[in-house]
């Protein structure tokens, strides 16, 4: 939802479509916001990623928008996720603050240097590197590759596994993902949906003679 033409009603049914399968249902909202967050929680979502965390008291902020009270300021009206889940609404409220992932996107440089801080933050569930924004905020706009940039990136990993906590990366490649999970990355993004009909359709057209 954070880059995409995708309103409430279009991830509802999303969401709506994973039930009866393994899949979980992870939803990127705007911005780091609990009125944002909460819509999408009542509709089944099981994990949140939350953008733009540039320090402890943003992380801890995001982590509250996804726990009911007293961890948190999650309003109440979960009929749609209980059915998602497959449980009454009480069973739902009460396993709901530990099974929902929160997940923080470490995209500037100023959430690079207070990573430790945003690490301390009980029930941050997984972080995630985000290059393009780091690399915005460095200077170095779109430059993911650039020595600046992948140092900062080494930094947040470090950081993650002295905590113990799970760390995740965007990936261009499968020979890009293997070397992320080598280094010890375990949330990976690979591509998206749009970069893989784009491929399709060139390498179609480029095989057609003119």
């Amino acid at each position: 939802m954070e880059h995409a033409p995708v309103n409430l009603e279009t991830a509802h049914r999303m969401i709506q479509a994973t039930q009866g399968t393994e899949t979980v249902p992870i939803v990127r909202i705007p911005w780091n916001l609990h009125w944002l967050a909460k819509p999408l929680l009542d509709m089944g979502a099981m994990g949140v990623i939350m953008p733009q965390v540039t320090s402890k008291q943003e992380a801890l902020d995001a982590v509250q928008a996804l726990r009911y009270p007293l961890e948190g300021v999650r309003g109440m009206g979960a009929g749609f996720a209980a059915l998602r889940w497959g449980l009454s609404v009480p069973e739902y409220l009460k396993i709901a603050n530990n099974e929902i992932m929160a997940i923080l996107l470490i995209e500037h440089i100023e959430a690079v240097n207070y990573i430790d801080e945003i690490l301390t933050v009980p029930g941050v569930d997984l972080i995630f590197a985000g290059p393009f924004d780091l690399s915005a905020s460095m200077g170095l706009l779109g430059q993911v590759t650039h020595t600046r940039v992948e140092e900062a990136i080494q930094k947040v990993l470090a950081a993650a596994k002295k905590a113990k906590v799970p760390v995740g990366i965007i990936t261009a490649s499968a020979d890009d993902a293997n070397r992320r999970i080598q280094q010890g990355f375990q949330f990976i993004l690979v591509g998206n949906d749009m970069g893989f009909l784009t491929s399709g359709a060139k390498g179609m057209l480029g095989q057609i003679k003119r």
